[in-house]
């Protein structure tokens, strides 16, 4: 039987995001968060579950490469230095662990749950505040202590 390409890998990465949100909900509870209602938000190269009555959101993300863990905590590691500057970001969790944690094949890590705020690319006004945000996030960067990633090798150049 010839396989149909197209239809195959949604079928697969269906499967997949339904294999991440059951490793979400046994992180859930092993933590102590008890019996969650996983809720998909985002599914590219990781997926966004909210466990929407603790308003955590679980980024999970498929553990192929060996670094992986290091990857996560260091993910982790910048976002807290980057909220105990106060800089404009979604913190981790700060009501369970925010991980790294492993179940099966996935990594995920929990961060607050923020509402998206609405934004109109051409109001000056909402362009300036997000260039503001980001100076702020740059300022806290200066004096991390760890290495940060490389922009060019996490976007692919």
């Amino acid at each position: 039987m010839q396989k149909r390409g197209g239809i195959d890998a949604i079928t697969e990465q269906n499967e997949l995001v339904s294999q991440a949100m059951e490793a979400a909900s046994k992180v859930a509870g092993r933590i102590g968060a008890g019996q969650v209602e996983a809720v998909l938000l985002h599914n590219s190269e990781h997926i966004g579950v909210l466990w929407r009555r603790l308003e955590i959101v679980a980024r999970i993300v498929v553990c192929a490469e060996d670094d992986a863990a290091e990857r996560l905590a260091r993910e982790l590691a910048v976002a807290r230095h980057l909220s105990e500057r106060q800089a404009p970001i979604v913190p981790p969790s700060g009501r369970f662990p925010a991980g790294p944690h492993f179940q099966g094949k996935f990594g995920l890590t929990l961060w607050q749950f923020v509402e998206p705020a609405a934004v109109d690319e051409e109001n000056s006004a909402h362009v300036a505040l997000a260039a503001a945000a980001l100076r702020h996030v740059h300022d806290a960067l200066a004096d991390y202590p760890g290495a940060l990633p490389s922009f060019r090798s996490a976007a692919g150049f």
